[in-house]
């Protein structure tokens, strides 16, 4: 009884669990822990990202909301990235999306697109064109890329824009309209998100 008491009139309590399943099948699980309730509390756990693929690095985290639940919707995997995609050429990007057999991590579509904004590519191409839209109809990595994402959409965009318009070959690729279909597409996959 005298134990019961002293639980019930002390200043912190005893918080649940968060627990989740992301879409990838990796569970997480925050700590049970006492809080001030009259305090919102952020806990920021982290995992490996070879949890994910072992051609991974970097870590993923995800923010336990009150002990109560995760946000966002998914865990932020913006910084792991493929150790397979460094030093490798246009083709070879293609390639390794072609192979793969889970989707993107947010850090991969942030990795293929500093890439591809580098100053090396200079013409519209089958394989870019590829690429780009393998990148953007990735649901889930664009998920665990933490909000605003607008940032990211928007050079990609730009460069599209100025590839577009410094190759004199681009309608042999897609036509008139590839901005347009960038766009649309990219409004598509920014509405899903």
């Amino acid at each position: 009884m005298f134990l019961f008491v002293l639980i019930m009139f002390a200043p912190n309590s005893v918080e649940g669990v968060c627990s989740s399943t992301d879409d990838r099948g990796i569970i997480w699980m925050s700590d049970s822990h006492y809080r001030n309730s009259t305090v919102r509390e952020e806990v920021q756990l982290t995992k490996p990202c070879e949890r994910v693929d072992s051609d991974l690095k970097g870590s993923s985290s995800w923010t336990c909301i009150d002990g109560e639940y995760f946000s966002p919707s998914q865990p932020d995997r913006s910084d792991c990235r493929s150790k397979l995609l460094e030093g490798s050429d246009l083709p070879g990007y293609l390639d390794y999306l072609n192979n793969l057999n889970r989707p993107l991590t947010g850090g991969e579509i942030i990795q293929i697109l500093d890439i591809l904004n580098d100053d090396s590519i200079t013409e519209v191409s089958t394989e870019l064109l590829d690429i780009i839209e393998k990148v953007f109809t990735d649901d889930l990595g664009w998920l665990e890329i933490t909000p605003p994402r607008g940032g990211i959409i928007e050079s990609m965009i730009t460069l599209l824009k100025e590839l577009v318009s410094s190759s004199p070959s681009f309608d042999q690729y897609v036509g008139e309209n590839i901005i347009l279909e960038v766009q649309a597409m990219i409004l598509t996959t920014s509405m899903s998100i």
